[in-house]
């Protein structure tokens, strides 16, 4: 988890600060300090090779003697005897101890992992050394054989990853096959780790452990890692569990169609089904979905009085897919966007909607159907919440019905242009050997012969970064390889190897190997000139309204480029450094991320830092309602923004509050001069008050500097986007080329879907993942809710768990709340045709699908695109949940059980705010919204995917509950 820093401006309230004093608070302080002694010494100039761990507790004690010294120090021993309020203390960065940030990374990890990396890095190969000679014995092929083995185990494949490098490699376009053990000579292979072989045949599927199994095992019993996972948990097949047993069961949400066309081909998605007219669709409806004794049986609730008296369950058989129809049911991928597969199969002899005692509620899902012939096609498309969920339904049901491992799996590296080739022929134990970490530390093995490795990879890893792989399809559509184990806690078989079965669609993805990159915290300027991110701010003011120039107190805080104004009782403001600390590192880090986000949450108002012109200090005693500033035509002003507001020597006397502005003799001047005002593009003007003139000073400097860095931050977003735009579609507006002659220009070359397009790094951050920043992403869209009315233009936020949107209105100065945030537990997203089905008639014609092209059209930051509606659509299907804000954060390891959480967030308290399991008969809620092209759709769809994956592991004692729905089924998992 990347820290990021932010800024206190101004005093704090005396009571806010009392009340966040700890019972032990010089015990919490001890702790604190000891873990971060080797920080403070090295920042005070001491050498790593000087230190020593005896010197961890003086070196601590010291800190905390500096520590009381300090104006915190002082303000926290000191007894509070009034009754009014003051305000106290002056700006802090938060997070920052006597010249450390305990938020960031400390600096012990960081050069203990450097020196790690360079211990474990072979200097250059002398220049008497054989090269040739040298790749050969790295490799150790086998006479004949210039195919690659894997490695021995893990942990040995990473050391020799690092310490066998070329610098001038032979390996140029792709390298040699690497084989699996079964290829290594006799005397090798006892060295080597062997697993227990994963079935690919139909009769050699295996049972995974029930959950009671699991969360009954000690830590003991628990693995490290999902190769010990496979090899201390093997399982019994399928073909010797009991009859009746089920082998899988989710709730899906599912949408059911019939068509009389029995040759719909064997990969019917997304794209097919748009094309593809006659096809009668049902309505969307949630049903349990399990798998057992060869079928999958969708069972839905039963509205008919006495069904669970008659039956002892209250769900009733729906529909029933059989698969074992020698080849007659297909599976596909429907949408690698919303990771929904598709069933297709003949009519079944099954026919549950036979009933006249049904009631037309529970016959409107089963008319689609025409039972009375076995001609046409049934399809059944399938939508879980969780993605990985997905993933794994997918695999195991591609392994069911025949599907086969590839001889090999190809492995590709954008950045360097290579592909490795892993050989699985002949190996059984391949799931086992392709872990995510097997993977990786093999490409790192082979792609360090590649030319500009050194340059291109090695750099950046020594930086930080990390390599990690990701299934690419259709050019920009990715989504990471980051869960090794799935929702009940054991290890998945198809973390990796679960995108083979994706090549069920019109395009197979492609696994590759790639730098993982969080949020970049610097840009580079036209000139060459780094501009590196600026602190974000927060603080109480006042707000000097202009019609009345009455004062509003108001809190103020900066998340991702954005102003969002929040009422003083909502503002949850950080604690100093001391006040209330005693957490573990990540332990405020994660703390610091759900401040953050309920700040978003209870915001009434938000400002986009892109929409002001400038800041200036005010000039006049009334504050005007209007300006008449324009933005250059570069809509950039460096200077502007970079210079320092100018200083008088009487703006240091200003002692601030209320008692130094009633003993001023000029008080409209001394309230001028410790104003601000931010001059907006839509022509407002929006005063604020601080405490005093040097706090007005502060703000004016750090916001400046802010929006410098945000409205260039958002240009070079724009031209990402735009380059990422041509990636699946031509430009539409082809560029010009001036020349002094009149020769020829050449055409543009034609798209290119395995370009390396690094900012995909960027659309698809690793800080989604690991939760870095409380604004998950954000953005502008157009939104609706429910399936009718009109679309409003909207600032859309995603936080850990939740969906905030503010209305955006021309001429507002403030763009307003709608406090009907979106709970993310239980809700479903769903993109392209299978949303634009949803749509109510007339508003989609389905029948024009494929054969009209939409109009083109083009945005104010020069974005141009041509997509269809129901590529730039996408729904959240959702219950109205209540529950705590940012409980997703708690997936990351939770809070600190010794201390528990700020604010009372912990997860006692999260696990408090649980929501109530919905029955499938609940109706949802539908927002509906419409982006600018479908890149910006799928990406969306990627972050809230995540953001439900997250609820799903952070609740699964509740998913348990939900999986379990209708508890007659016995033996699910």
């Amino acid at each position: 988890m990347a820290a990021h820093k932010r800024v206190f401006i101004g005093p704090l309230p005396d009571k806010l600060v009392d009340a966040d004093i700890p019972s032990k608070a010089d015990d919490n302080l001890a702790h604190l300090f000891k873990e971060h002694a080797f920080a403070f010494f090295i920042n005070q100039g001491g050498h790593e090779e000087d230190w020593e761990e005896s010197r961890e507790q003086s070196v601590g004690e010291e800190m905390l003697r500096r520590w009381r010294e300090t104006e915190w120090g002082i303000i926290r021993r000191r007894k509070q005897t009034k009754t009014k309020q003051l305000w106290i203390g002056s700006s802090f960065e938060v997070g920052n101890i006597l010249g450390v940030n305990v938020l960031e990374e400390s600096i012990h990890d960081r050069m203990s992992s450097r020196s790690a990396h360079s211990r474990s890095t072979r200097r250059p190969v002398s220049s008497t050394t054989n090269l040739h000679d040298e790749v050969t014995s790295f490799f150790a092929a086998e006479p004949g054989d210039s195919s690659l083995r894997p490695p021995l185990t893990i942990e040995d494949s990473w050391q020799k990853a690092q310490s066998d490098y070329s610098p001038r490699p032979t390996l140029q376009v792709a390298t040699a096959p690497i084989r699996s053990d079964t290829h290594v000579p006799a005397i090798q292979r006892e060295r080597a780790v062997h697993y227990a072989q994963l079935p690919t045949r139909e009769d050699e599927i295996d049972s995974p452990a029930p959950p009671n199994q699991v969360l009954e095992r000690t830590t003991s019993e628990i693995p490290e890692t999902s190769a010990q996972a496979m090899l201390t948990n093997p399982v019994a097949p399928q073909s010797k569990l009991p009859p009746g047993t089920i082998y899988m069961r989710d709730r899906m949400l599912v949408r059911f169609g019939y068509t009389r066309d029995e040759s719909l081909g064997p990969h019917f998605d997304d794209e097919r089904s748009r094309k593809t007219r006659g096809i009668r669709y049902a309505e969307w409806a949630e049903f349990m979905v399990i798998w057992r004794d060869g079928f999958i049986q969708f069972y839905e609730q039963s509205n008919v009085p006495g069904t669970k008296w008659l039956t002892g369950s209250k769900y009733r058989l729906a529909f029933e897919v059989p698969i074992k129809n020698e080849g007659k049911t297909r599976l596909s991928l429907y949408s690698f966007v919303d990771l929904s597969f598709c069933l297709t199969c003949p009519p079944s002899s099954h026919s549950p909607a036979g009933s006249n005692k049904a009631n037309a509620k529970e016959r409107r899902h089963r008319r689609i159907f025409p039972h009375w012939t076995k001609e046409g096609t049934n399809i059944f498309i399938c939508k879980l919440k969780s993605r990985s969920r997905a993933v794994d339904w997918l695999w195991e049901l591609w392994l069911q019905l025949g599907g086969r491992i590839p001889p090999s799996l190809e492995v590709r590296n954008p950045s360097l242009g290579t592909r490795v080739s892993i050989d699985l022929s002949g190996d059984k134990g391949y799931a086992q050997m392709c872990t995510r970490e097997n993977i990786i530390a093999l490409c790192m093995r082979s792609l360090r012969r590649v030319k500009d490795w050194q340059e291109l990879v090695e750099a950046q890893l020594a930086e930080g970064k990390k390599l990690e792989l990701a299934w690419r399809m259709g050019g920009t559509q990715m989504d990471w390889v980051w869960l090794d184990e799935d929702v009940n806690g054991a290890a998945r078989r198809a973390a990796v190897l679960g995108g083979i079965a994706m090549e069920l669609s019109t395009g197979a993805p492609q696994l590759e190997v790639r730098l993982a990159h969080h949020s970049p915290q610097q840009l580079f300027l036209k000139n060459g000139v780094r501009l590196p991110e600026p602190p974000a701010i927060e603080g109480y003011l006042d707000r000097v309204r202009a019609n009345t120039q009455g004062k509003q107190p108001v809190y103020i805080v900066t998340h991702d480029g954005n102003i969002f104004v929040l009422r003083p009782a909502d503002a949850n403001p950080p604690s100093p450094v001391g006040i209330g600390a005693g957490r573990s590192t990540e332990g405020l880090r994660r703390e610091e991320v759900r401040r953050g986000a309920e700040q978003v949450v209870n915001a009434f108002g938000v400002t986009d830092l892109r929409s002001v012109v400038t800041v200036r200090r005010a000039f006049q005693v009334v504050a005007p309602m209007a300006h008449d500033e324009r933005i250059g035509a570069d809509d950039l002003n460096v200077e502007e923004f970079q210079r320092v507001e100018e200083r008088c020597d009487s703006d240091g006397e200003d002692e601030g509050g209320e008692e130094a502005l009633r003993a001023a003799k000029d008080k409209p001047y001394l309230r001028m001069k410790r104003s601000f005002e931010l001059l907006l593009k839509n022509g407002s003007v929006v005063r604020f008050e601080a405490h005093s003139r040097k706090v007005a000073l502060e703000w004016i400097d750090r916001l400046r500097q802010l929006v410098l860095y945000w409205r260039q931050k958002h240009h070079s977003d724009a031209a990402e986007e735009m380059d990422l735009a041509q990636a699946y579609a031509p430009r539409l507006t082809p560029r010009r080329h001036l020349r002094r002659n009149d020769s020829e220009i050449p055409p543009e070359g034609p798209v290119d879907i395995q370009a390396p397009l690094p900012a995909l790094g960027s659309l698809y951050s690793w800080c989604v993942l690991e939760g870095c920043r409380p604004i998950v992403r954000g953005g502008r869209l157009y939104m609706r809710r429910g399936l009718s009315g009109e679309f409003k233009f909207v600032h859309l936020f995603l936080i850990p768990g939740h969906l905030v949107h503010f209305r955006i209105k021309p001429k507002s100065t403030l763009h307003t709340a709608v406090h009907k945030d979106i709970n993310l537990t239980d809700a479903f997203v769903t993109s392209g045709y299978f949303a634009a089905l949803t749509l109510p008639d007339g508003q989609y014609t389905a029948t024009s699908l494929g054969t009209e092209e939409a109009l083109p059209r083009r945005y104010e930051d020069g974005l141009e695109t041509n997509d269809s509606d129901e590529d730039t659509l996408f729904m959240v299907c959702y219950h109205p949940h209540r529950s705590a804000v940012g409980v997703a954060v708690d997936w990351y390891g939770g809070t600190d059980s010794a201390e528990g959480s700020a604010k009372g967030k912990g997860k006692e308290k999260a696990q408090a705010d649980v929501p109530r399991i919905p029955s499938l008969a609940a109706e949802r809620k539908v927002a509906v919204f419409r982006c600018r092209n479908r890149l910006e759709r799928d990406a969306w769809c990627w972050a809230l995917n995540c953001e439900i994956e997250k609820l799903v592991r952070v609740q699964r004692e509740r998913e348990e509950r939900v999986r379990g729905t209708g508890g007659d089924f016995k033996g699910a998992r």
